[in-house]
């Protein structure tokens, strides 16, 4: 073999051995991986949903998000450790990432804080491995002490559909920074506030505890919609528009009574509600209020209110008739549909004369 032909031949053996030896570090990151559509993805695709599941109960508790395709067919899978597992809501699955809880240092005996106790809310995006990012720290205790326990955020959280905004609770009722805001998830600065004394100042009647709300996309825009309680009754409802940060606050009708049949409109601040309490929280609590009604011979009435007017109609009288329950329904924010004790179902229509 010439020296020119042996010098081609072992520039070709070292270029083959740097194949081989890539290729071998290839495989060590999972060439796979480079086949694997959903690596890099954080957003469900193509059809595919989350579950939610949880493995074991307690304080702590363990659960499990699973990622399905159109067939079932498990694609992804991801296992926490949660504060707690009787917490009422204590994640959220969205299209782009899982919003649950974390924390630790909670003594499940007795309940107390130990030193090092956090509780907090995290996001973590779907197919990919990721240590997660920490969005908001409700609370926290450094040293177990009582008077070191720290309280930023109430636990119950609603993200938007756009997983832009988280709507929370600030503080406490009666702490002086005690408000429904909204934060930025990007940045996790609060980009809006609505403080409970701004709201009694506005609306005395309206004085209470907020809920987290309801995100609601309508034609002119994202709302966030909260409800105002005082116990088991509600005061009034918040409208909070995340284009402009516009807020109104509608109280609810001042003879609306704790335990009545009632329900709202899907958006608009509208209400029907009744006059007789079905619910005392007990039966026989309940049953003692119901004969004494029967006995006086009270009527049953049903009213609906526009909480931005004020005004009001009253749709029905009906004798009263124990276990007789309206059923309401609304079909729209102008139509509502109802049951009379006749088995008659009726609907109302906004326009229609009393």
């Amino acid at each position: 073999m010439r020296a020119g032909q042996r010098a081609v031949l072992v520039a070709i053996l070292g270029l083959v051995a740097t194949c081989v030896t890539l290729l071998g570090y290839l495989g060590s990151v999972s060439l796979l991986s480079f086949f694997d559509p959903y690596k890099t993805a954080e957003c469900l695709q193509n059809g595919h949903k989350a579950e939610y599941e949880v493995l074991e109960h307690g304080d702590p508790g363990v659960a499990k998000v699973r990622v399905r395709d159109v067939s079932g067919q498990l694609v992804w899978e991801k296992k926490f450790s949660v504060p707690s597992t009787k917490h009422v809501k204590s994640y959220e699955l969205h299209q782009c990432a899982i919003y649950i809880h974390n924390g630790t240092g909670l003594n499940p005996v007795n309940g107390k804080a130990d030193p090092g106790y956090f509780w907090s809310l995290w996001k973590y995006p779907y197919y990919i491995e990721s240590d997660g990012d920490e969005l908001v720290k409700f609370s926290e205790n450094l040293t177990g002490k009582r008077e070191d326990s720290k309280k930023y955020y109430g636990t119950q959280f609603r993200i938007n559909p756009s997983e832009t905004f988280i709507s929370l609770e600030r503080g406490y009722p009666g702490s002086p920074d005690y408000a429904l805001v909204i934060k930025d998830i990007e940045t996790k600065e609060d980009v809006f506030a609505l403080s409970m004394k701004d709201v009694v100042e506005k609306q005395p009647s309206a004085a209470g505890t907020f809920s987290v709300g309801k995100w609601v996309e309508r034609p002119d825009g994202e709302y966030l919609v909260s409800e105002i309680f005082d116990s088991a009754r509600e005061t009034a409802f918040v409208y909070i528009k995340t284009d402009t940060w516009e807020s109104a606050v509608y109280p609810t009708p001042e003879d609306l009574q704790a335990g009545v049949e009632r329900a709202y409109a899907p958006f608009e601040p509208m209400i029907a509600y009744t006059d007789i309490i079905t619910w005392a929280g007990f039966k026989e609590v309940t049953d003692a209020i119901m004969d004494e009604y029967l006995a006086e011979g009270v009527k049953k009435h049903l009213t609906v209110q526009d909480l931005k007017t004020g005004e009001r109609i009253v749709l029905e009288e009906v004798p009263l008739v124990r276990d007789h329950k309206f059923k309401l329904l609304w079909l729209s924010d102008t139509e509502l549909q109802y049951v009379l004790p006749s088995g008659e179902v009726k609907t109302w229509r906004s326009g229609d004369s009393e």
